[in-house]
């Protein structure tokens, strides 16, 4: 996929051991995996993510709800650290996690696209909960570099596009998705300049169409820079156009369309609060 595992101590092995047996009886972190995305500017603003993953909100015994912690940057301390230029944001999820549940695994989506500086995770969407039937997905994220006006990757700086679910905050959630405030889109940019983060925390920006696709009309999300940039990997549709899983191309940097993979509004996030669209990012 693009990506190098770091060297960094502490992190995960698939394996070697049972993270949940490890918990303490409040939870915590189950584990953590950090990797390098393999692109042009490696050389001189790489970008490391780390993916955590948690178990709050519970007992060990009951079982807890899971979630992530994102954090992105340009460096890692070698303990397990993102350091310089680093961003982080963490989701609550809203269905439980137990020692009888390893196995539970549902729809998952990733991709690397080096060239555009983008990487993406949605993992295990589709696992519920009832009586909320929740489908959000306990990782789910993009990352792409601020891109330059013919929509290539510059080295100007970075945006994590992720979930604004906290489930202890959106407990009532029905299964077709009516409440457009749950699951809506955090953004926050780091530019490498000055090491200054921008953040949008209740909706990613996004303005004019940049094409249509089966006459729905495909809006895309900004990097939040005080002046807002276009992202060339994430965008939205409208709902009820085109179902999780589908592929599509729309042109939203010069001539050459884009390869687009649709998401629905359980199982990653959404743009806003008011428009009931479903992400979709570049996928190939």
């Amino acid at each position: 996929m693009d990506l190098t595992q770091t060297a960094d101590t502490g992190q995960y092995v698939l394996g070697t051991t049972n993270t949940y047996a490890n918990l303490p009886n409040d939870g915590g972190t189950l584990a953590f995996q950090i990797y390098r995305l393999n692109d042009e500017f490696i050389s001189t603003n790489p970008l490391f993510v780390k993916v955590q993953l948690n178990a709050t909100q519970g007992f060990k015994a009951v079982g807890f709800t899971i979630g992530s912690t994102i954090t992105v940057g340009t460096a890692t301390d070698g303990l397990g650290n993102i350091t310089n230029n680093s961003v982080s944001h963490t989701v609550i999820c809203g269905y439980p996690y137990t020692k009888d549940f390893f196995n539970a695994a549902y729809q998952s989506f990733a991709t690397t696209i080096p060239p555009k500086g983008f990487f993406a995770v949605v993992f295990n969407a589709g696992l519920q909960e009832p009586p909320y039937d929740m489908r959000f997905a306990p990782v789910a994220f993009c990352i792409e570099r601020i891109p330059n006006e013919d929509g290539s990757p510059s080295n100007t700086g970075f945006t994590l596009f992720s979930s604004g679910l906290n489930y202890t905050n959106n407990s009532s959630v029905n299964s077709n998705g009516a409440f457009g405030n749950v699951n809506v889109c955090v953004s926050k940019t780091v530019r490498f300049s000055d090491s200054k983060t921008f953040e949008h925390a209740f909706g990613a920006p996004f303005f004019a169409q940049s094409s249509f696709v089966d006459g729905a009309l495909i809006n895309h999300f900004y990097h939040t820079t005080p002046m807002p940039i276009r992202s060339s990997c994430v965008g939205s549709i409208l709902a009820n156009k085109l179902g999780k899983g589908t592929q599509f191309a729309a042109t939203v940097y010069g001539n050459t369309p884009t390869n687009f993979i649709v998401m629905d509004g359980f199982c990653a996030f959404r743009p806003t609060s008011i428009v009931n669209a479903n992400l979709v990012f570049a996928f190939e």
